[in-house]
C-alpha cells in the first residue's frame, strides 16, 4: 500500500517507519530499498534492528559520505529485452527518466524549452546504452570533450552507428563547443562529483536479482557534509528509477517491493514519474512510502497524485498552516474535536492515520534499542558492517581513486571498521580476537562460566565480545526487541 507521512521534523514520522520495515522484512516477502538523504537518521537505526532480527545476509548498505568501500553500480543499465523493438522501448524510457533525473538539480522538470540541450543530453545517453563495455556514467560528460582520450574510447566502444554519427561531427569541428555547452554544464555538475564518480562501475551489483531474493537496500546520504547535493539526488533518483523499472518489467508480481523515501521533497525524489509509478504500479507489487515535512512538492499536479495514490496517510505534529488546512480537509470533521488543532500540539510519534475511509488517532510504537545495552548495539551494528562489506557487490577505492573489487583487510596492526571508525573488540575478524592476551581471555571465561547469575542483557555483551568476527550470531530467541 503506498504511503503517505507528513510531519515536522523531530515529529517521529521517520522513526516510526522503523517498526512498518522490521516487520515488511519479518514477514519475508518483501524486497525492501530505503533512501535516506540524511546521516544516522533513518537507514543507520534500520540497520541496527535488522541485523539484530537476523536479516544480516539479506543487506546492503551504502553511505554516500563513504569513499573506501563502495557499491559498484550501474545508474544507466541498457535493456536486456530479447526484442529489439522492446529493447528501444525500454531503452527510451530509461533515457527519458534519467535526463529526468538530471534535470532535477536545475529545478526544471521539462527540456521542451530548450531543444538543443534536451537533444545533446539524449544523444550522450544513447552514446552512453549502446556501450560494448560502459565505463561508468561519470565518464558521460567526456562526450561533449573531444580532446579527451574519454572521447575517443567512447566512440571506439559504441556499438550502434546511429548514436555516434553526432559525436563524429563534433569530432570533426561540424558542430560547434557552444552548441553543447548547456548539456555539459548538466552533465558536468554530477559526474565530477568524487561520490558519483566512485561508485559507478561495472555493475558488480545487480540490484534486479538482489530485490528478487527479497533484498534489503539501505542507502544513506551525507553523513559528513562531503557529497554534493546534485550528485546525492542524482544517485537516489537513480536507484529510485532502477526500483520502479524492476516493478514494471518483471515476470510477475512476486516479491512485493517496498520502496521508501524519507524527505522526499528536500530531496527532490518525487516528480511525475514517482506519481506515475505509484498510479500504476500497486498491482505490479510495488509499494511506495514518501515521508515529508511539507506538502512542497514541484507543483500542485504532482501534490494532488500523492495524496490520490497513497491510500494511507499519516499527520504527525506540524505548525505549518498549509499542511494543517490540508490536514483538516483530508481527515474531514470530527463531532468531538478540531483535529488540525490536535496536530499542532501532537507530541513525538503521535499521529492521526487516514487509510481509505477510516481515520483513526494512535502514537506509533518506536522500538526499544533492540540489544538492551548502551553502546552493544553499536558495536554489534558494526560488526555485521563490517561482515556486509565483504560482498562481492563492493568494490575498494585506493587513495586515487581507482576501484577494485578486493574486499578489504582484515589484519591490520590498527584494525578500523569499513567507514574509517576505530575498531573495537566486537569489530575484529576471529584470528585477531583470538590475540587477546592470555588474561583477557581468562577474565572473559571466568564471567562466561558465572553467565548463569547474570541478566539476560549482559550475557549477549559477552556473547558479542566473545564471538566477536567470527561470523557466529546469537541465537534467534535473543534477537530484536
Amino acid at each position: 500500500m503506498n504511503t503517505l507521512c507528513i510531519g515536522s521534523t523531530r515529529s517521529g514520522k521517520s522513526v516510526s517507519q522503523i517498526e512498518a520495515v522490521v516487520k515488511a522484512a519479518d514477514a519475508n516477502n518483501t524486497a525492501i530499498v530505503v533512501l535516506d538523504p540524511h546521516g544516522d537518521s533513518l537507514a543507520w537505526p534500520l540497520l541496527t534492528h535488522l541485523v539484530a532480527r537476523g536479516h544480516k545476509h539479506r543487506i546492503r548498505f551504502d553511505r554516500f559520505s563513504n569513499f573506501k568501500r563502495v557499491l559498484d553500480w550501474q545508474f544507466l543499465t541498457p535493456s536486456t529485452a530479447r526484442s529489439s523493438v522492446e529493447r528501444h522501448a525500454e531503452n527510451t524510457e530509461t533515457i527519458g527518466a534519467f535526463t529526468n533525473i538530471l534535470l532535477r538539480r536545475s529545478g526544471s522538470d521539462s527540456l521542451a524549452s530548450a531543444p538543443l540541450k534536451e537533444e545533446w543530453v539524449n544523444n550522450a545517453c544513447w552514446l552512453y546504452i549502446h556501450q560494448d563495455t560502459p565505463p561508468g556514467e561519470d565518464k558521460l560528460v567526456y562526450a561533449f570533450e573531444p580532446d579527451t582520450k574519454e572521447f575517443k574510447s567512447l566512440l571506439e566502444n559504441c556499438t550502434d552507428e546511429e548514436a555516434l554519427r553526432p559525436f563524429r561531427k563534433l569530432a570533426d569541428g561540424k558542430i560547434r563547443a557552444n552548441d553543447v555547452s548547456s548539456a555539459r554544464r548538466l552533465f558536468r555538475g554530477v559526474c565530477k562529483s568524487p561520490a558519483f564518480a566512485v561508485r559507478c562501475g561495472q555493475g558488480r551489483f545487480k540490484l534486479e536479482p538482489f530485490l528478487n531474493n527479497k533484498g534489503i537496500l539501505l542507502v544513506e546520504g551525507a553523513s559528513k557534509g562531503n557529497v554534493s547535493y546534485d550528485a546525492m539526488r542524482t544517485m537516489f533518483g537513480a536507484i529510485s528509477l532502477r526500483v520502479i523499472r524492476y516493478a514494471r518489467i518483471r515476470q510477475r508480481a512476486y516479491p512485493r517491493t517496498l520502496l521508501l523515501m524519507d524527505e522526499a521533497t528536500n530531496a527532490g525524489l518525487v516528480t511525475d514519474y514517482e506519481v506515475q509509478a505509484m498510479a500504476e504500479c500497486q498491482k505490479m507489487g510495488l509499494d511506495i512510502t514518501v515521508l515529508v515535512q511539507l506538502l512542497d512538492f514541484p507543483n500542485s499536479d504532482i501534490t494532488k497524485g500523492v495524496l490520490a495514490n497513497c491510500l494511507r496517510h499519516e499527520w504527525f505534529y506540524n505548525s505549518s498552516a498549509d499542511v494543517l488546512r490540508a490536514a483538516a480537509a483530508d481527515l474531514g470533521k470530527s463531532e468531538h474535536s478540531d483535529r488540525a488543532d490536535e496536530i499542532r500540539h501532537f507530541i513525538v510519534g503521535q499521529r492521526y492515520v487516514k487509510e481509505r475511509h477510516r481515520v483513526w488517532r494512535d502514537r506509533a510504537k518506536l522500538l526499544p534499542d533492540p540489544w538492551g545495552l548502551p553502546g552493544l548495539s553499536e558495536q554489534k551494528t558494526q560488526q555485521a558492517l563490517t561482515e556486509i562489506y565483504q560482498s562481492e557487490d563492493y568494490v575498494t577505492v585506493s587513495d586515487d581513486g581507482d576501484a577494485d573489487g578486493s574486499p578489504p583487510e582484515a589484519n591490520q596492526s590498527a584494525p578500523k571498521t569499513p567507514e574509517g571508525r576505530p575498531c573495537n573488540l566486537t569489530s575484529l575478524t576471529g584470528e585477531d580476537a583470538t590475540e587477546t592476551s592470555s588474561a583477557d581471555s581468562k577474565h572473559t571465561r571466568a564471567r562466561q562460566i558465572n553467565s548463569a547469575t547474570l541478566s539476560p542483557a549482559e550475557r549477549l555483551a559477552i556473547e558479542g565480545s566473545a564471538d566477536c568476527g567470527n561470523g557466529g550470531e546469537a541465537g534467534s530467541d535473543t534477537l530484536g526487541p
